[in-house]
């Protein structure tokens, strides 16, 4: 049936097919079962290029949740993540969306006071950090976030103390592991629900201070399905 519009007649638009990968963490695992290539990550380090595959990925991603569980961390928590776009940003995302969290990104490209504001906003327990750059503002506003428990940084944080290196988190999440002391990271994972919220993003304010904008695993998932219906991406 076609529509018509200011522009004339237009084709509609088919409706959307039934999706079985309902939330982002079904959609995780579809690829971790399906795919098992070397490459499911790919990043620069130095000049060249690395991979990271999806058994690794997997991996590491349960390490982290271990880890981030044994902390206290519980479903409906808020995660934050203070990064440039890089493979721990989507290991810290899979890891806090199968224990069913909310994770908030937070542009690096922000100043320490609006950071403290979307931290106190959401009340994150947990933040995550790319560089020394992005640690010193948390550092410079840490005192006015009580709700803030833990820091890491993907990098070493050399002279601080009180902030953990992600490699050895991923480490004390390997022993938990190996301890028996965890509940399956993937029988959590799949029990998240369709219309748990996934992530807060919060608005750049021109006039105000940001809002975050709530998104379910239902919304993401769906337009990962639409995309993949109309042939923008292949979703295997």
């Amino acid at each position: 049936m076609a529509t018509q519009s200011a522009t004339g007649t237009r084709p509609a638009v088919p409706a959307l097919m039934a999706f079985e990968q309902d939330t982002l963490t079904k959609v995780f695992f579809h690829a971790i079962d399906n795919r098992a290539r070397p490459d499911a990550m790919r990043y620069k380090e130095a000049g060249v290029w690395k991979t990271i595959s999806h058994a690794e990925t997997e991996l590491r991603v349960t390490r982290l949740a271990a880890a981030l569980d044994s902390w206290g961390v519980k479903s409906g928590d808020r995660v934050a993540m203070l990064s440039e776009n890089r493979p721990e940003w989507a290991i810290t995302d899979y890891a806090a969306l199968g224990l069913g969290c909310v994770d908030v990104p937070v542009y690096p490209t922000l100043p320490s006071n609006q950071i403290a504001f979307i931290l106190n906003d959401c009340k994150a327990k947990v933040i995550l950090v790319s560089t020394a750059e992005q640690l010193a503002k948390i550092q410079e506003i840490r005192a006015q976030v009580p709700s803030l428990e833990r820091i890491v940084s993907f990098e070493d944080p050399r002279g601080a103390p009180d902030v953990l290196r992600f490699e050895d988190v991923l480490e004390e999440g390997r022993k938990l592991i190996e301890a028996g002391t965890t509940e399956s990271f993937r029988d959590r994972a799949m029990r998240v629900e369709s219309d748990a919220v996934a992530t807060l993003i919060y608005t750049s304010g021109t006039t105000g201070d940001p809002k975050g904008v709530m998104l379910t695993h239902g919304n993401l998932a769906s337009n990962l399905a639409a995309v993949s219906q109309h042939g923008v991406i292949e979703f295997q």
